[in-house]
């Protein structure tokens, strides 16, 4: 009985230094980033396309894949934004001087949207081998106090959006299957711990989550799909918080998910602190870490209730007073 609990031990210690291993080897030996443009554009007429990259990490990843000799599409839903990003990035004494930069306006939560229709004419139009899935809009409220046209547009963005562009990007593959191509899925750590009163968006990050992974099973070698799964950073959506341990700037988390990507791993945190908090919660037994956290999110949930009851209220005042304007007028 004492040889059989020795070889267990000895299993479950071989067990967590592969685990360990795969999970942290990444960080310890960067890869080269030039390896990007050898890949994915080793021509020099193919282009990688990022979602939401009018600011934040979507701006990061543009910036940063510019300055390796890729060319870009910039996409969203402002054009003075992504003018603004288009001429930072080809002013950047640090960008590629030889690289194009274009620009890919698209609302993605817009309701009844044909997205299939625009991203079909963008990526007939370009060669892309580079896809970058970042968009995606959180909702921090119950189920109860969401409203049906807010629940299509977090699914238009951040399950809808993905699907389609991966799509077509995995359908040019196989016109040439000798070519490399890349897909990058920003997912969230809430795909693998389920918070309440965010729940559509933890359920779509999921989601996207599983669909990388999958997707990797029935494509070629040639073809990298890899799902980052990053807690806190400092972004508009996470309105700005001080970085810290668990909070982390665009920057540090895009050179730390594309060192993930060029390692071929398909499912990574991006960033090692992130991968250690990862580590963290999944020793803590889930109904002790949901309960903690839905608490403190159910305290946001109720601010933001309150801030918008009030912007409604306001918003139906002023109806009422142009209303009553009219009237009078006709009077």
């Amino acid at each position: 009985m004492e040889v059989f609990f020795q070889g267990l031990g000895l299993c479950s210690f071989v067990l967590a230094g592969s685990i360990a291993k795969k999970k942290f080897y990444p960080y310890l030996v960067k890869k080269n980033i030039s390896l990007l443009k050898s890949k994915y554009n080793p021509n020099g007429n193919s282009y990688a396309l990022i979602t939401g990259s009018s600011d934040g990490i979507g701006k990061e990843f543009a910036k940063l894949l510019a300055q390796e000799n890729m060319n870009i599409i910039l996409h969203g839903r402002n054009i003075q934004k992504l003018n603004t990003v288009k001429e930072e990035i080809i002013k950047d004494p640090k960008t590629s001087k030889d690289i194009k930069v274009e620009i890919f306006e698209q609302n993605l939560n817009e309701l009844g949207l044909n997205i299939e229709q625009q991203a079909q004419t963008v990526l007939n139009q370009y060669k892309i081998q580079l896809l970058i899935n970042n968009a995606g809009i959180t909702s921090v409220e119950s189920l109860k106090n969401s409203s049906v046209d807010d629940m299509q547009q977090l699914i238009n963005t951040n399950i809808t959006s993905p699907i389609v562009f991966s799509k077509y990007v995995i359908q040019n593959h196989f016109k040439n299957e000798q070519e490399e191509y890349g897909i990058i899925n920003i997912s969230s750590l809430t795909a693998d711990f389920p918070i309440g009163f965010i729940s559509i968006y933890s359920a779509s990050k999921s989601f996207l989550n599983a669909f990388s992974q999958s997707l990797q099973q029935e494509t070629s070698s040639n073809i990298q799909i890899t799902s980052i799964k990053p807690y806190y950073i400092s972004t508009k959506m996470t309105r700005f918080q001080k970085l810290s341990f668990d909070t982390i700037s665009t920057q540090e988390f895009v050179n730390g998910a594309i060192n993930s990507f060029l390692h071929k791993q398909n499912c990574s945190c991006g960033n090692w602190k992130h991968e250690l908090i990862y580590l963290y919660y999944s020793l803590i037994p889930s109904w002790i870490l949901q309960k903690k956290l839905t608490q403190k999110m159910e305290i946001v949930a109720n601010q933001l209730y309150k801030i918008k009851q009030i912007g409604l209220k306001r918003q139906k005042l002023n109806s009422q007073k142009q209303s009553n304007s009219l009237e009078d007028k006709t009077k």
